[in-house]
């Protein structure tokens, strides 16, 4: 998360590549934050790419595997059978 591009308020749509490997926790709480901030208070819709799990607040996810979606819903239903069959190296 170490490249920026200045945001307008006319923004709708944000789509991060969201590289936190390598970051202080610290940061990555707080680009986490900030990113919340973006879509509770300016009502914008933010499509984040990450790996590190912990660094996920969601509303809903979707997991490509191979490019394609193989799983998509509300957070409650992010499971540990995913994680074991799609994120885990």
């Amino acid at each position: 998360m170490t490249d920026s591009t200045p945001v307008s308020a006319s923004i709708d749509f944000m789509f991060l590549d969201g590289r936190a490997e390598g970051v202080q926790p610290g940061i990555v709480v707080e680009t986490g934050d900030i990113i919340g901030r973006f879509n509770r208070g300016m009502g914008m819709t933010v499509l984040l790419v990450v790996q590190k799990r912990p660094f996920v607040r969601v509303d809903q996810f979707c997991v490509f595997d191979r490019g394609r979606p193989v799983a998509s819903g509300q957070a409650g239903e992010f499971s540990r059978v995913l994680i074991k069959e799609y994120l885990t190296v």
